[in-house]
């Protein structure tokens, strides 16, 4: 990418291109260690939400970026074990669902199986449910 350097093992970026094709603006961002971005969502204002996962504890993400580019806020959340958000999607009452699965307890609850099914639900301000 142009302009941009690395600002750990692997960073996620987000382009956003106009109707001519032409890149409008470019936002790059991670850890000292590794980050993923498995899905996004596009708000009803053009924002965008990003989720995935990061070598960050807890290792769960999910970014909140303008339509303008700019990153309004970072959530990391989880059980800070092998975790993966997979997908995000914007609900017709307005709420944030992300899923994935863990091998490891989230939120106090204990872990079920070798890997577990997680689901977690947030506001379009980053407050989880």
């Amino acid at each position: 990418m142009p302009y941009c350097s690395s600002k750990g093992y692997s960073d996620y970026f987000l382009v956003k291109f106009n109707s001519s094709l032409s890149v409008s603006w470019i936002q790059q961002n991670g850890t000292a260690g590794y980050d993923t971005i498995y899905d996004c969502a596009i708000g009803p204002d053009g924002s965008v939400y990003l989720a995935g996962q990061t070598s960050a504890n807890p290792n769960l993400a999910l970014v909140k970026y303008s339509s303008l580019g700019f990153m309004l806020w970072t959530k990391n959340f989880g059980s800070g074990t092998d975790a993966d958000i997979w997908g995000i999607r914007l609900g017709k009452d307005g709420f944030l669902y992300l899923v994935g699965n863990s091998r490891g307890s989230n939120d106090s609850n204990p872990v079920i199986g070798g890997i577990d099914g997680i689901v977690y639900k947030f506001d379009t301000n980053g407050n989880k449910y």
